[in-house]
């Protein structure tokens, strides 16, 4: 199902807020998922995991996704792989 930027990315600032137990206002785009939110490799396994679940997306070993620095990197890369037709 194709989903709005803005959708993708409530959804995942919403599930970084829970898995990292802060307030989802708290997670803004240029926030970078290891120094500033504490996300390890697990951290981001999980986050993916709960995101293909909730979006029923397949990330599978995007590369593009391990590569993502920042929490905007992030939405970008699970926004492009929404819409992929």
């Amino acid at each position: 199902m194709k989903r709005t930027r803005d959708e993708v990315k409530q959804i995942v600032q919403e599930t970084i807020s829970t898995l990292r137990g802060i307030p989802v206002q708290d997670v803004k785009d240029d926030m970078v998922l290891n120094n500033d939110l504490g996300m390890d490799s697990l951290d981001l396994i999980e986050t993916i995991m709960v995101l293909e679940n909730v979006l029923g997306i397949s990330v599978g070993e995007d590369a593009e996704v391990e590569n993502t620095q920042t929490v905007k990197e992030f939405i970008d890369v699970i926004y492009e792989i929404c819409n992929e037709s």
